[in-house]
Formats: structure tokens, sequence, C-alpha cells
């Protein structure tokens, strides 16, 4: 049975057209993004996305991507060190955000990992 909260979900606050609103996006789904004035609103709304999409997509006859099975040995749990200076700047800018800080950090990795920037050291050894 398909069950679209199955896929990795991303939600953050951001700016759209000068007013703020949480965003969510899907991982395996890039170009389905949801909007609301809250989490659980931004979440319904890509939830509804997926299940529109994949239900189209099956009325054309096409496959649909399924969810990435996260695998076994990942809690989502990550021990981080940071310089004091780091550490600051990155507790202000979450407060300035009013967000808290794993949430922050949380988006800042979900930033660089859909940038598709690599350092180049990854380039150099393709």
């Amino acid at each position: 049975m398909f069950d679209p909260e199955e896929y990795g979900i991303i939600t953050r606050r951001t700016v759209v057209d000068g007013r703020r609103h949480f965003e969510a996006t899907v991982g395996e789904l890039p170009d389905v993004v949801g909007y609301g004035a809250t989490r659980a609103e931004a979440e319904k709304a890509v939830l509804a996305g997926i299940k529109g999409l994949q239900k189209a997509a099956l009325a054309r006859g096409n496959g649909f991507p399924p969810p990435v099975a996260p695998p076994g040995n990942f809690n989502g749990r990550v021990t981080l060190r940071l310089s004091k200076t780091i550490h600051q700047r990155a507790v202000f800018a979450a407060s300035a955000e009013q967000v808290s800080l794993n949430s922050f950090i949380a988006e800042a990795v979900v930033e660089r990992l859909s940038s598709g920037r690599r350092r180049a050291k990854d380039e150099s050894a393709r």
C-alpha cells in the first residue's frame, strides 16, 4: 500500500514574498514542495502533493519513485564539535530565525546536500 509518509520530508522555516512560512520538501522528489503558515500545514500540503503526483503517474501508466529506505545503522543522532566562535554564531543565527539550534544545523546540512555542490577534492576523485 502506498504511504507518502515513508518519503524523506524536510520542513524548515523560510521567507516567501517577504512573508515567513514553513516549506516542506521531499528528498526523493525534489520538485514537490509544500508551504504553510505552520509546520503541520506545510507537511500536509507536501503529502497531498506526493499523493497527487503518484496518482497522476499511475493514471498515465508511468512508474513512481519509491521512498528511499534509510539504512538500519542510522538513528538520526550526530555528535558534533564546533569551535566556540562557530557555535556562538550558529546559536545567534538560529535565535534570529526563531528555530532551535538543532533545526538550524539540520537545515544547513539539507541545504548543502541539496545544492549539488561538491568540494574540489570530490570532483578530482571522479
